[in-house]
C-alpha cells in the first residue's frame, strides 16, 4: 500500500492503511482521522483552508472531507467519475475534476460549509482523450490548469475563460502530477518534467 501524505505549515497528514489519516504537529501526534464507511485506499490528500483536510479515495469511492479541529468526517461525495482534487489551501475551497456519461470534463468548484459541500461553479474542460492522464492543480492567484492526456489547459479561475492550450508528451503507466503557480504550470511523468510560463 502506498503511503500519501500533505503538508500545511506545520501539519502534516500521513494515510495509515485504508480511510485513515494520522495528523502530526510539529512532529508531534496531533490526532487520527478516519472514514468508517469505505475501504477504499486514499490516493490524495489535500488541506483545504485551515479548518479542513479532504482525501481522494481510490476507485468509485469519491472524496470524504474531515473538519481537522472537530476530528470527524462533515462530507462525502460520490459524483460521476471523479478523477482528481485540487485547492488551493488559504481558502475552505474545494476543485474536483469530474467526468460525466458523455467523456466531457468538468472542473467543478465547492465551498466547504461546516456540514456539507455547497457547489458554486462548473467549468467545461473539454472532452476526455481515450486512455490519456488527468491532473488538476490551481493556483492562489486566478488560474486553474487542467491536464487531459496528452492536452493542457490553463484557465482563468473566476470566469472559466481558456488562457492557453498546449501539448504535453504522452504518459506510460498512468502516473502523472500536475503543478501551478501565479507564474508557471509544471507537468510530471516518470520520464520528464516540462515547465510552462502562465
Amino acid at each position: 500500500m502506498t503511503t500519501v501524505s500533505a503538508a500545511r505549515g506545520n501539519l502534516v497528514a500521513v494515510t495509515l492503511g485504508t480511510s485513515r489519516v494520522q495528523l502530526h504537529n510539529h512532529g508531534n501526534h496531533q490526532s487520527t482521522l478516519t472514514y468508517s464507511k469505505s475501504d477504499a485506499s486514499i490516493r490524495k490528500l489535500i488541506f483545504c483552508g485551515t479548518e479542513y483536510l479532504c482525501g481522494l479515495l481510490d476507485g468509485d469511492e469519491g472524496i470524504v472531507v474531515w473538519s481537522i479541529t472537530r476530528g470527524v468526517v462533515i462530507s462525502t461525495m460520490k459524483e460521476n467519475s471523479i478523477l482528481d482534487i485540487a485547492s488551493h489551501e488559504e481558502q475552505e475551497t474545494l476543485f474536483v475534476l469530474v467526468a460525466n456519461k458523455e467523456i466531457k470534463l468538468y472542473v467543478q468548484e465547492y465551498i466547504i460549509e461546516p456540514k456539507n459541500l455547497k457547489l458554486v461553479r462548473k467549468i467545461k474542460a473539454g472532452k476526455i482523450e481515450d486512455g490519456g492522464t488527468t491532473g488538476l492543480a490551481v493556483s492562489k492567484e486566478n488560474t486553474m490548469a487542467v491536464r487531459n492526456g496528452t492536452s493542457l489547459k490553463v484557465f482563468q479561475r473566476e470566469s472559466g475563460e481558456k488562457l492557453f492550450k498546449c501539448k504535453l508528451g504522452a504518459v506510460s503507466g498512468g502516473k502523472s502530477w500536475l503543478g501551478l503557480s501565479d507564474k508557471y504550470v509544471i507537468a510530471c511523468t516518470p520520464s520528464q518534467v516540462q515547465i510552462f510560463s502562465t
